[in-house]
């Protein structure tokens, strides 16, 4: 007589709510990609050497992130770009 080796059924598990990542909406999906574009808008500025402009563009950035509840990593680029301007600013004074 053969032995037959049958594996055991796992159970599929449903993830910890709260641990999953949730889909974007519309509203946070358009925030991200406007913020995007004032980060690049920002950067161009920044490169060119006029500040003033890439500090609104950074600005303008913010605001449209702000009302997006989760985090964004182009909020945290935009905070990055204005340090790094504020820092330039200081030096160049």
């Amino acid at each position: 007589m053969q032995c037959l080796y049958v594996a055991p059924v796992r159970k599929k598990t449903r993830p910890t709510p709260g641990t999953g990542h949730k889909p974007f909406n519309e509203i946070d999906r358009r925030a991200k990609r406007d913020a995007e574009l004032y980060l690049h808008l920002a950067k161009v500025y920044a490169g060119r050497g006029d500040n003033r402009n890439a500090a609104s563009c950074c600005e303008s950035g913010f605001l449209t992130v702000t009302s997006v509840a989760r985090p964004l990593a182009v909020r945290d680029q935009l905070h990055d770009l204005v340090q790094q301007l504020e820092a330039n600013l200081l030096i160049s004074r």
